[in-house]
């Protein structure tokens, strides 16, 4: 069986968690997102943004002090501290302003000026606040966060708008070891529990109203982690009253809902997982470890221009201070999957699971980084059973894990600020000069010191 918990300490990364609010991120925005009041406050997928919400009736943004939301839970496993944070409005609207709570997975969070303390009514930090003391938020050992924005408005005509929040976070993973050994892996025998046949335990004695498994365990080559159904075949030939009442996994006793009569023999139907593994020698996939899927091939295409000019960022609006990850490097991952079993109704029932993980999974989620990546399958199943090996059935396919970021190289960086200028005097005209070093001409605001309306007003923004 695979071990769930996340202890990989391998490589040291600044990775970048973005909190996107548009839809196609693998995160359901109506049902994992919460808020204050939802008729004050919503989340527009269809724009991608957060938003205060019109009254019905007046149609004005309300002004009141405490609405937020607050983004998804994420639980990065790999994360050991965050490092910094950025609120992306999409329009800087005045008379509105977006302050910022951290959430623990339990409770949110702010800085009180000497400690990280539970948050209530008007308890809010501005970004320069939280990103002075961000390194000492408590994120472990639990390793969940969210981000709590409040949005507010003087104007009811206009509202604070949030297209996205990012959160810089110093990760400690490989990420091909995350994607493959601890994302890829648990999910597929987590998920893939096909039926069996269990037809070969003989008539009893007696008349029975549970069956102890453990006594066939020997004949058994199943991990069995539940039981669908058990059929009187001696009475019901077409398998057509189901006589399961329960079954207790950690004790592996059926109990019938009506008494197997003794000399009848039953049909129990069992829900199994699979053996899933990547990469075994051949003997390992012998007939006594069938079932089993066996990523057989892993390929990672590499394309120099894929990530040409792309660029990730956070910026600490109170410093200046950033943090770029240049060309992050992303992939589409390629495998090639084998389900291997002892008889062909089994390959079949495999199979079929197989396909069903894929339609109820089109994300991968990432167990390290709480990432979703789009997957899907590229080529048909195609059945590998030969006369040689009667013993064996097995079939294969070609499935992608899509646009996976691995930002493996970040740097510390100045945010650009714009300066804007504004000339204003009396009335005067903007003389046109040709400069006679550079080329070109410019243009020279002049104005007086005599009284006089004000006929002009220019900005120049300087970067």
């Amino acid at each position: 069986m695979i071990e769930l918990t996340y202890g990989s300490v391998a490589e040291v990364y600044d990775f970048v968690k973005q909190f996107h609010f548009a839809t196609g991120y693998g995160v359901d925005l109506y049902n994992q997102m919460t808020y204050s009041d939802t008729t004050k406050v919503r989340v527009s997928p269809v724009e991608g943004r957060i938003l205060l919400k019109r009254d019905a009736t007046t149609q004005w943004y309300p002004t009141d002090d405490d609405i937020w939301a607050r983004t998804w839970v994420t639980n990065p496993l790999s994360v050991r501290k965050l490092k910094m944070l950025q609120v992306l409005p999409n329009i800087q609207q005045t008379n509105t302003e977006v302050k910022v709570r951290l959430y623990n997975g339990t409770e949110d969070l702010y800085w009180d000026g000497a400690a990280w303390s539970a948050a209530g009514v008007g308890n809010w930090n501005t970004e320069a606040e939280i990103n002075a003391n961000i390194e000492t938020f408590p994120i472990l050992p639990d390793r969940e966060f969210a981000v709590t924005l409040n949005l507010k408005t003087t104007d009811k005509e206009v509202t604070p708008e949030v297209t996205e929040v990012r959160v810089l976070m110093e990760v400690h993973i490989d990420y091909i070891e995350d994607i493959v050994l601890r994302s890829l892996l648990p999910a597929l025998e987590n998920a893939i529990d096909p039926v069996a046949n269990l037809a070969h335990i003989p008539p009893f004695t007696t008349d029975v109203s549970t069956i102890d498994l453990s006594e066939y365990r020997t004949n058994i080559p199943f991990n069995i982690s539940d039981v669908a159904g058990v059929y009187d075949i001696s009475a019901d030939p077409d398998r057509l009253y189901n006589q399961l009442d329960s079954y207790d996994v950690n004790t592996q006793v059926i109990t019938l809902s009506s008494p197997l009569p003794a000399g009848n023999r039953p049909l129990i139907l069992i829900r199994y997982r699979p053996e899933v593994v990547f990469i075994q020698h051949q003997d390992w996939y012998e007939v006594s470890k069938v079932p089993c899927l066996l990523i057989q091939q892993l390929e990672v295409p590499f394309t120099s221009a894929y990530n040409q000019g792309a660029k990730e960022s956070v910026v600490d609006k109170g410093t200046g201070n950033a943090v770029v990850i240049k060309e992050p490097w992303r992939a589409t991952f390629e495998f090639r999957i084998h389900g291997l079993t002892g008889g062909l109704v089994d390959e079949f029932r495999l199979q079929s699971r197989v396909i069903q993980f894929f339609e109820e999974n089109q994300f991968l989620r990432s167990t390290g980084l709480d990432e979703y990546y789009r997957m899907r399958i590229e080529r048909e199943f195609r059945d590998l059973s030969s006369p040689s090996r009667s013993d064996e059935r097995a079939f294969w396919t070609r499935f992608t894990v899509n646009d996976i970021r691995m930002p493996f190289v970040s740097e510390a960086a100045h945010a650009v600020q714009n300066l804007s200028l504004t000339f204003k005097g009396p009335k005067s005209p903007s003389v046109l000069h040709e400069d006679p070093v550079k080329g070109g001409s410019r243009v020279v605001l002049t104005t007086h010191t005599e009284d006089g309306a004000v006929e002009f007003s220019e900005t120049v923004d300087i970067t």
